[in-house]
């Protein structure tokens, strides 16, 4: 959890400089991934309560 929040925190400082945009897609593609996994693993805690 603290390399995304490192890395969302990196995203926001090159989005506010206008730089490495390419880099953009790849950050948010990884925060959805990690968030749909976590969501997942909420949701098999919250069936077994």
């Amino acid at each position: 959890m603290n390399e995304l929040a490192a890395d969302l925190k990196t995203l926001e400082i090159n989005t506010k400089e206008e730089k490495d945009i390419e880099s953009y897609p790849a950050c948010v593609e990884k925060f959805i991934s990690q968030m749909k996994q976590a969501i997942t693993e909420l949701n098999e805690i919250a069936a077994k309560l």
